[in-house]
């Protein structure tokens, strides 16, 4: 005889799920979906540059070192959402605070 109450088994039941009504199209149901995640957080990193190093030029560095990136100071950075690149800037200063100014978005 099998114990119901077992760790891993689980009650399964079945359930009835209201059919879509796909009458609804276009800008009003984009805008009301988006409304219900406009306000949700999202974190946009700016990458500057990069560097290669090997392992054991990591492992000798010490502070007041410089390293050199692959980008120059007139290029544009690249914005990314979940490191996806989305768009470009300038590094531009906000008070006493580093900023982008947005220069290029991608299409969507």
């Amino acid at each position: 005889m099998e114990d119901d109450n077992a760790p891993g088994v689980a009650e399964v039941s079945r359930i009835e799920l209201q059919e879509m009504n796909d009458t609804e199209s276009g800008p009003q149901v984009v805008g009301r979906k988006l409304d219900l995640i406009k306000d949700v957080q999202i974190t946009a990193d700016v990458l500057l540059g990069r560097v290669m190093l090997t392992v054991g030029r990591l492992l000798k560095l010490q502070e007041k070192e410089i390293l050199e990136l692959d980008t120059e100071l007139t290029a544009p950075v690249t914005i990314r959402l979940d490191g996806k690149p989305i768009g470009n800037g300038e590094i531009v200063a906000v008070g006493d605070r580093f900023g982008v100014l947005i220069t290029r978005l991608a299409d969507a």
